[in-house]
């Protein structure tokens, strides 16, 4: 008896994290608000093929300053790299901001050529 009651709470359990697991690296697509004038960037898509790209952000910073790629993390979208971008480009460095696959406005079925 108590041998079945230990596999169903175990089988309970891995259920449970299998099923956060799943919503954590699920999709989340979402539009991307605009910023306000007070960080120009310029929206730049990255085309994969005839109907998906990378979707993100460019501020160019100061001449021969470099431009620094800004990835964010899982279940999020550019706009978390916000701050880092700003502290950045107030240093003359460009930034390039990126949705990654299913993450804010980049579809999640890209399919490279």
């Amino acid at each position: 008896m108590r041998r079945w009651l230990f596999i169903g709470m175990l089988s309970c359990l891995i259920a449970v994290i299998i099923g956060i697991g799943e919503v954590m690296t699920g999709p989340a697509s979402a539009a991307v608000e605009s910023l306000s004038s007070d960080f120009p960037v310029e929206p730049v898509q990255i085309p994969l093929n005839a109907d998906s790209s990378v979707h993100g952000w460019l501020s160019r910073g100061a001449h021969d300053g470099g431009v620094v790629l800004l990835v964010h993390s899982i279940r999020s979208n550019r706009l978390e790299m916000l701050s880092r971008a700003r502290f950045l480009n107030k240093q003359g460095y460009g930034v390039f901001l990126i949705d990654l696959q299913a993450h804010g406005e980049t579809p999640d079925h890209l399919r490279c050529p």
